[in-house]
Parts: structure tokens; C-alpha cells; sequence
């Protein structure tokens, strides 16, 4: 209930694929119909790239000996964020995670293209660029739009108040 769904309808997929669509909607689903190429991309954004950074994050935490305990004494509100996302991963299927990466391709030049635009970013930090990266920042935010980024911020701000009041989840 209330959890996406992609469908996409291929030859071979047939009456089968509008039973299992029509179960999914039944039971609350958000469904969204993708050609293969559209699934491909999407899946290569919002699987396999923050598969990739989850898994390069820890990895950059096990070079500097970053243990879990500095993490926890320096975690910031933005941080955290990265900080659940490498929890997630690493508490789950690591099968699951390496089939994410090593499958689909297509998907491949989503972390490619990710590399290039934060080697540019870095860059610019490196040269002081700071009106750059304000300009990047505000062509991104026009971008994305003021609806779609203040649904999500009063998101993050409603895990925030959860996380600062739980006991059980001290960043």
C-alpha cells in the first residue's frame, strides 16, 4: 500500500503483466507504466547510483579509519542522510546490492556522468569557485522546482524531529 510500482508491458509479458498490475492497484500501489528505456534510466537513478555512492561512502569511511562512533559525534543534519542511506545497504542482501550494480547495463552511465558532474564540483570548490556553486545551486533548485523541494524538506524536517527526540536513533 502506498508504494510505487513500474509496470512494463512487453510482448511477452501479455495478460499476465495486466493481472499482476491490476493486483498491485488493488492493494494501494502507485503504478507507473515505463517503455524499457524509461526503467532503465530511472533504475540506473534511483537504484544503482545511490547503490554506488552508499557503498563508495563506507569505503571512503574504512580508508580514514572513520569509525561508527566519529560518525555518530560529528553527524550533522545533511550527513545523516548519508549515514542511513549506507546503513540501509549494508544491513540488507549484499547479493541484492552487487546484482543492482552489476546488472542493467544501460543504467551504467548514470554513475559515469555522476563522476563527471561531482569531479566539476569539486573542481570548483577547489578554485573558490563559491559563485559558480551558488549559481549551480540555484539552476538546480529552478530546476527541481519549489514544490516538488518543499514537499521533501518538510520531510526531512519531520525525520529530523524524529531523530532528535528517539532514543533509540542518536546521530
Amino acid at each position: 500500500k502506498n508504494k510505487n510500482a513500474i509496470i512494463i508491458k512487453t510482448d511477452r509479458s501479455g495478460e499476465l503483466c495486466q493481472e499482476f498490475e491490476n493486483f498491485l492497484y488493488k492493494h494501494g500501489a502507485r503504478i507507473t507504466r515505463d517503455p524499457p528505456e524509461k526503467h532503465n534510466l530511472m533504475m540506473g537513478i534511483e537504484q544503482k547510483l545511490p547503490t554506488a555512492i552508499s557503498i563508495a561512502f563506507a569505503n571512503v569511511l574504512r580508508r580514514y579509519q572513520i569509525t561508527p562512533t566519529d560518525l555518530q559525534a560529528h553527524a550533522t543534519l545533511t550527513s545523516i542522510y548519508f549515514i542511513l542511506s549506507i546503513s540501509r545497504l549494508h544491513t540488507q542482501s549484499p547479493k541484492t546490492y552487487s546484482e543492482i550494480l552489476a546488472s542493467n547495463l544501460e543504467g551504467t552511465g548514470i554513475i559515469t556522468d555522476f563522476l563527471q558532474e561531482l569531479e566539476n564540483v569539486r573542481a570548483l570548490g577547489e578554485k573558490g569557485e563559491r559563485l559558480v556553486l551558488e549559481e549551480m545551486v540555484l539552476q538546480n533548485t529552478r530546476y527541481l522546482g519549489q514544490e516538488f523541494l518543499n514537499r521533501y524538506f518538510t520531510l526531512t524536517q519531520n525525520i529530523d524531529t524524529l531523530l532528535s527526540t528517539s532514543t533509540d536513533a542518536e546521530p
